[in-house]
Order: structure tokens, then C-alpha cells, then sequence
């Protein structure tokens, strides 16, 4: 935009500007009367409002200012906007909608909880998550969530840990929610249950998770499409995810379904092991056709940092000397 403007010493001109996007021109001109006329000032003042509602629970002051502003203001806004927008979108993608609401959780809790009931209640009774979180009667699952990927339930365990510790709120375990493909209602405890066990059954005969066409790196959708590829990535996160809600369901859940995910955890070590380690650094997967790789080998795509970063979360490392830890 150009404005040619002739102005004399000390004159003033005042331009207001409203961005969006609108369906046609009678939206727009709706628009501009809601924030650039007579009520502009009123909606200033909500737009203040809105923006001071996202607010993190965190302020701090150090020598460092801008290391200030990022923490005070630029992160709670970006962890808000996601939370608060779901992305812009109908249908986030189940890992999206989850990591982005326990963002939430040091901004307005409640939008937390209401991601964890959301999400369990679109969980089949088998406990598989979909790709995909419809949040209006009208959504479809779209473009990405037509994809099948396996990591969604990791994200359960780790929204709700973060939830229950900043609310302290341990009655949502006994919340009771239908399923996708049943009316029966089980408690949020149950769900969760069954999301673990779901997770630990989608293993092959090496007890390694299946990738199917994506997990957290959406774009290894030609790893296991044929329903062999595996990833080394899902192997630890499953570990870290069973970790998480055994230490957070210890007192409230069954000892001998307590005793079942550990062992899948002891499991995962040994096998993260056997089949992941590959003298300095941890593989990213296998491939349908039983290729290895994100391994020394390799000419591109050598070494992939999430295999090696949560392989400490998940405390998989059994032989690292300390200058290769």
C-alpha cells in the first residue's frame, strides 16, 4: 500500500488499518465497522483483554532483558496463540492438538483439561487415537490426518502429567468418557489405560513400536507403509511415555497393570539395544524392506537428534562412555 501525503511542520494524519481474512465484501465492510468506526476504542480494549488472557503463570527479571521479554512475553503469546487457535484449523492433528495443550496448561488450565477430554472421547475402545481431533460437529479429518501415524498416545501420558501437576487436579482420572465406537463410559484413567496397552501391542516381533507412515517426523511416510517399517525414535518415546504414567497413576491405578508397562520398559532398553545401537549413536528405524538407517553408513541422514535426545528421557543408554553420553 502507498499513500501520497502532504503534510505541513506539525500536522498530524492518523491511518487505521484492519488485517484478516473475510469471506466477501459485506464481511469486510462488518469488519471495518466493528474496528475502525465509533467503536474502535471498544475494540482495542477487547483485543487487550484477549491478549492479556494468555499470560503465562511465569515472570521473571535477570540481567538479561531480552532472555526476559522472551520468557514474559514472546513465549506464553506463541504457546497461547497455538493453544487458543488450535492452528487455525477444525481438525488438529492429535500430536499438534495434545502438545499444544499442555502448552496451555501454564496459561489457562482449564483449556488443558478440556484438550485431555476432548481427545479421550474420540479414542476408540481398543484404545487407538486418531490422527486427527474433530472439534465441530461439522469437521472432517483432512489433508495430514488421512495419514496413519503412531505416535499420538506418547503425548497423553505427557499432557496429562504436566496438567495434574500444575492443577494438582487428580479427580480428572476419575472423569468418565464415552469412546468413538462405544456409548460404555470409562473413567480418564481407563482410557489412558488402554492408550498405553494399544501403544505396546503396535510392536512387531522384536517388540520394536511400527512407524506406519509417519511418527513425530511426519514426513517419513515411506518407512513403513507395506506395515513392517519400525521406528527408533517411538521405541524410546514409548518407554518415556510408560515412565511417565507409571510414576503418575502409581497410587491410583492396578499394581499388576503397573507391572506389565515396566516390563515393556525393561523390554525397550534390551531391545533399543540390540537392534538401534549402532556403536556411537542410536538408528532412527527400519524400513518395510528391513533397511537401518540414520546409522554411520549412511551418506545423508547419518544421525537423527531425537533418537539420541530422548534416548536420555527415556534412559535407554546402557553403554555410552561418558565422552560419547
Amino acid at each position: 500500500m502507498q499513500f501520497e501525503l502532504d503534510l505541513q511542520p506539525g500536522d498530524e494524519r492518523e491511518y487505521n488499518f484492519a488485517f484478516g481474512p473475510a469471506l466477501d465484501k459485506e464481511e469486510i465492510a462488518d469488519t471495518l465497522e466493528l474496528t475502525l468506526s465509533d467503536n474502535k476504542a471498544h475494540a482495542a480494549a477487547d483485543y487487550a483483554s484477549y491478549i492479556e488472557s494468555g499470560k503465562g503463570v511465569l515472570n521473571i527479571s535477570t540481567p538479561d532483558k531480552i532472555f526476559d521479554q522472551f520468557v514474559n512475553n514472546w513465549l506464553p503469546r506463541q504457546v497461547f496463540y497455538h493453544g487458543d487457535t488450535h492452528r487455525l484449523t477444525t481438525d488438529p492433528q492429535t500430536r499438534n492438538y495434545l502438545q499444544d495443550g499442555m502448552g496451555m496448561a501454564y496459561v489457562n488450565h482449564e483449556a488443558t483439561k478440556q484438550v485431555i477430554l476432548t481427545s479421550l472421547s474420540q479414542q476408540k475402545r481398543d484404545g487407538e487415537m486418531p490422527d486427527g481431533i474433530l472439534l465441530t460437529p461439522e469437521a472432517e479429518l483432512k489433508y495430514i490426518n488421512q495419514i496413519p501415524h503412531t505416535d499420538h498416545s506418547v503425548w497423553l501420558t505427557l499432557i496429562l502429567e504436566s496438567y495434574i501437576n500444575e492443577t494438582n487436579d487428580w479427580a480428572i482420572l476419575d472423569e468418565l468418557l464415552t469412546w468413538h465406537d462405544s456409548d460404555d463410559e470409562s473413567t480418564v484413567l481407563e482410557h489412558m489405560n488402554m492408550a498405553m496397552r494399544h501403544m505396546c501391542g503396535a510392536r512387531d516381533e522384536r517388540g520394536l513400536p511400527y512407524i506406519a507412515q509417519g511418527d513425530w517426523c511426519d514426513p517419513m511416510n515411506m518407512v513403513g507403509p507395506k506395515g513392517k517399517g519400525v521406528s527408533g525414535w517411538l521405541t524410546q518415546a514409548l518407554s518415556f511415555a510408560l515412565q511417565s504414567w507409571i510414576r503418575l497413576s502409581r497410587d491410583v491405578n492396578d499394581a499388576n497393570e503397573l507391572d506389565k508397562f515396566q516390563q515393556t520398559v525393561d523390554e525397550l532398553v534390551v531391545i533399543a539395544d540390540e537392534y538401534l545401537w549402532k556403536g556411537d549413536w542410536y538408528a532412527r528405524g527400519i524400513t518395510d524392506d528391513g533397511v537401518t538407517f540414520g546409522v554411520p553408513e549412511d551418506k545423508e541422514g547419518r544421525i537423527f537428534l531425537n533418537t539420541q535426545s530422548w534416548a536420555f528421557l527415556a534412559i535407554c543408554p546402557m553403554h555410552c562412555k561418558p565422552r560419547e553420553c
